[in-house]
C-alpha cells in the first residue's frame, strides 16, 4: 500500500497503459518557458499534497491505495 501523491504525468501514463494508447507526448521544458513564461512559472510551483490530516481527523482512507489499483477497477466498469 503506497498511498502516495502522483503526478499528472503518472495519471496520463497509467490511463494510456490501460487503454493501449501511445505514451503521453513530452514537451521540452524550455518550450513553455519560451512561449508562455507566466503559465510555465505557475505550472512549475511545487504543490505538495498530503492526506495525513484527513486520515487523522476524519478517519478517511483512500478507496484504492495505488493508482494502478484504481485504474484496474475503473476500466472494466467503463467498458
Amino acid at each position: 500500500m503506497d498511498d502516495r501523491a502522483v503526478s499528472l504525468t503518472e495519471i496520463v501514463d497509467g490511463i494510456a497503459g490501460y487503454t493501449g494508447s501511445a505514451p503521453s507526448f513530452r514537451v521540452p521544458a524550455w518550450l513553455p518557458r519560451l512561449l508562455a513564461p507566466y503559465l510555465a512559472g505557475m505550472m512549475s510551483i511545487p504543490m505538495p499534497l498530503s492526506n495525513v490530516r484527513a486520515k487523522a481527523e476524519l478517519g478517511w482512507r483512500p478507496k484504492y491505495p495505488t493508482i494502478s489499483d484504481g485504474l484496474s477497477q475503473m476500466f472494466p466498469k467503463a467498458a
